[in-house]
Formats: structure tokens, C-alpha cells, sequence
């Protein structure tokens, strides 16, 4: 599977992803989901700093609540871990 901004091949194996995730919506209990996503932030106008808005590679956008974040690190634009 190539990542679609990099052309290089991501550590993921997307029918497992998929698999785990209907299992666990199967379920219908609540569910913790860890996600690593790239990108540039900014808080949300307003928000006083418990909402961000971050800018994916993609162009798509996220927006969070700060009390959500678990880890963060700083990334170089265009270079994929």
C-alpha cells in the first residue's frame, strides 16, 4: 500500500485495520481509537485553547479537543517517518 503524499509504503496493514474496526463497532460498547495523524495546528478561534485545528498533508482538516492529545512531536514537512 503506497502513503498518498509520500509514494513510499506504510507500515499499515489496511484489511487488518479494517477488520479490528468493524469487530469492535460490532460490539456497540465505547472504544478507544489511537491515531497518528501529520499536519500543521492552530487553535480554534475563540476556544481559548481546549479546541485545535489541524491542517492534514491531504488537505483535509481535524479538529480536536486539546484534552484529547496524548503525545505530540515535532515532524519535517515532507518527510515521512
Amino acid at each position: 500500500m503506497q502513503g498518498a503524499t509520500s509514494g513510499r509504503p506504510r507500515d499499515v496493514d489496511a484489511a487488518g485495520a479494517v477488520a479490528r474496526l468493524a469487530e469492535v463497532a460490532g460490539d456497540g460498547g465505547p472504544v478507544e481509537v489511537i491515531l497518528v495523524v501529520r499536519g500543521t495546528i492552530r487553535p480554534v478561534e475563540g476556544s481559548h485553547g481546549t479546541r485545535w485545528r489541524m491542517r492534514l498533508d491531504s488537505d483535509h482538516v481535524l479538529t480536536f479537543r486539546a484534552e484529547w492529545v496524548v503525545a505530540t512531536r515535532p515532524a519535517a514537512r515532507g518527510q515521512p517517518d
